[in-house]
């Protein structure tokens, strides 16, 4: 669900193209009645109109609004069969432009129509405080999808994110990352130069040492870099990280994918104690049944569609 470059050209092309249009009405700049064929229609009122619809196009086509898309498509296609029927009669160079430039549109829009590919499928669930919720699925199923999605990573391309009844995109995606949710990744994302204290401490005021003792580490491991650990305990520094901070969820990828069973044990008693005695939410995607079995409500996610299977 990356934006292309593409995307970003074609929309940042829409924009520039309206700002230009829209200045040429103060510097008198050329004809677009001329151009495309309307002398009969004010060019001042031309100019207006392309730039007030060029604008708010590019942006939203950046944002992957799917309407905007056909419409981006229809003006282009409108575009190149007037420019073409007007190239063929006068030959003229603005109309020839102006066929060159519509044929780009439309195959960009295309190219960005095969790129797209839709992963969740009109997808609708809630989750609450003091409940471990497990999503199972494949790989390649959506489910580090779904996750980015509720932590404000990324943009739905349809539908909203609501945090306590507020749409995240109103609020904000950085501040709702920032105030409201905790990651922890399979890969752990420490800062590999650091301690775990100073990994934790970068999170909240409180002292570290309690919490990374909550999560199975000594004193003297919490002085160690990071890199000096396993990859257990790099994972619980990860979680002693989330729970440090004051946010109410917690959302885990793959929390004991690079773990032993044993210390997959553990890390899963930890994330349910997490939920049950601290009152968090706690989401986690995962492949392990053994981990989704702890879980109070396990979801599965498949072809895009999201099922309870256990609650």
């Amino acid at each position: 669900m990356k934006k292309s470059k593409v995307i970003t050209f074609i929309g940042g092309f829409y924009i520039f193209g309206g700002v230009i249009v829209l200045l040429s009405l103060l510097f008198h700049g050329s004809q677009l009645n001329t151009a495309f064929g309307l002398s009969n229609i004010p060019d001042p009122l031309i100019k207006l109109s392309v730039g007030m619809l060029y604008i708010p196009l590019g942006y939203f086509y950046v944002k992957r609004r799917k309407p905007v898309n056909w419409i981006i498509l229809a003006c282009a296609i409108l575009t190149f069969c007037i420019s073409a029927d007007l190239a063929a009669k006068w030959n003229s160079q603005p109309y020839i432009g102006n066929l060159l430039y519509s044929l780009f549109v439309i195959l960009a829009t295309v190219i960005r129509r095969k790129e797209f590919k839709k992963v969740l499928k009109d997808v609708s669930f809630s989750v609450e405080e003091g409940k471990m919720y497990a999503i199972l699925g494949p790989s390649g199923c959506g489910k580090t999808t779904l996750l980015s999605l509720m932590g404000g990573l990324d943009s739905p391309s349809e539908g909203q994110i609501l945090y306590e009844g507020q749409n995240i995109e109103k609020m904000g995606l950085s501040a709702h990352r920032r105030n409201n949710i905790a990651f922890i990744f399979q890969s752990y994302n420490l800062i590999d130069y650091l301690t775990p204290r100073e990994n934790v401490a970068l999170t909240s005021k409180l002292p570290p040492l309690p919490i990374l003792e909550r999560v199975g580490l000594t004193e003297e491991e919490s002085r160690r870099n990071v890199l000096k650990l396993s990859g257990g305990q790099q994972q619980r520094v990860a979680i002693a990280r989330a729970l440090a901070s004051d946010a109410k969820v917690i959302l885990a990828d793959e929390p004991t994918g690079n773990l032993d069973e044993d210390t997959a044990d553990d890390i899963t008693a930890i994330l349910k104690d997490c939920a049950h005695r601290m009152n968090k939410c706690v989401v986690v995607v995962t492949h392990a049944r053994k981990l989704a079995g702890q879980a109070d409500v396990v979801f599965r996610l498949k072809r895009g569609q999201l099922q309870m299977v256990q609650d």
